[in-house]
C-alpha cells in the first residue's frame, strides 16, 4: 500500500532525527574520550596518564633525520619545553641499526610501521609515533617517523605533532590546533588547552 503525502513527510522527518540524534550521541563520546587531552594507560581517560617520568627526556634522531631536521628540531622543543617541567634535551644522532635507548624519544626518516626501507607511499602515511609504557604510565619508549616525502614547513609540521603524541597529547577536535587528528594548523602552535594539558602532565 502505497504511502500518502503526510505519512512520506512524517517518516522522512523521523529518520533525520534519529541520524541527527545517533551523530550527537557519536560527537559528544568522541568529546568525552579526549576530555582530558592526554593519554592514559586504559584509554578514554582511564587509568594512569601517560608520561615521561625523568627530569630529563633525551630525543635521538637517526643519522638521515639527522641530517634532513639540522636546526629545525630547536625551534619545535622551544614551543613544548615552557609547559613541561622536565628537561627536553637532543642527545645525538645513532644509526638505525642501534639500540634505542630507554625512556627516550626517537626520530628517524623510516616507517617504523612497515618495517626498514618500506617507502612511505606504499602505506599512505605521512608520519607515526608508537610509544610504549610501564603499567604507572611511564614512558620506557617513543618511536618518531617522518616520512622522506615530506620536506621543509610540512616534515616540520608533522613532526611536530608526532612530538605532541611521544609527549602525551592525543588528537584534538580543534582544525587549528596542531594536534589536530588530519595534521591541522599551519605552524607548530600549542592551543591554551594543549598548554594546560602538558602542564597538568608535567608540573
Amino acid at each position: 500500500m502505497a504511502l500518502s503525502r503526510t505519512n512520506k513527510l512524517v517518516l522522512g522527518l523521523t529518520i533525520c532525527g534519529v541520524v541527527l540524534a545517533i551523530t550527537i550521541v557519536v560527537i559528544a563520546l568522541a568529546e568525552k574520550r579526549a576530555a582530558c587531552g592526554h593519554k592514559t594507560t586504559e584509554g578514554d581517560c582511564q587509568g594512569e596518564p601517560v608520561k615521561f617520568c625523568d627530569d630529563i627526556i633525551q630525543i635521538y634522531m637517526d643519522d638521515e633525520a639527522a641530517v634532513d631536521f639540522d636546526g629545525r628540531l630547536a625551534p619545535i622543543l622551544d614551543v613544548y619545553q615552557p609547559h613541561i617541567d622536565a628537561k627536553l634535551e637532543y642527545a645525538g644522532s645513532l644509526p638505525w641499526t642501534a639500540h634505542q635507548p630507554a625512556r627516550s624519544i626517537w626520530i628517524t626518516r623510516q616507517n617504523p610501521d612497515a618495517g626498514p626501507n618500506v617507502d612511505w607511499e606504499d602505506t599512505g602515511e605521512t608520519g607515526s609515533e608508537s610509544t610504549t609504557w610501564d603499567a604507572n604510565g611511564c614512558v620506557i619508549t617513543s618511536l618518531v617517523g617522518i616520512s622522506r616525502e615530506l620536506e621543509g614547513k610540512d616534515a616540520t609540521r608533522i613532526l611536530c605533532h608526532e612530538l605532541g603524541h611521544s609527549l602525551g597529547l592525543i588528537h584534538s577536535s580543534v582544525a587549528r590546533s596542531i594536534m589536530y587528528a588530519d595534521y591541522g594548523g599551519q605552524a607548530c602552535k600549542l592551543t591554551e588547552k594543549e598548554q594546560q594539558v602538558l602542564q597538568g602532565l608535567y608540573p
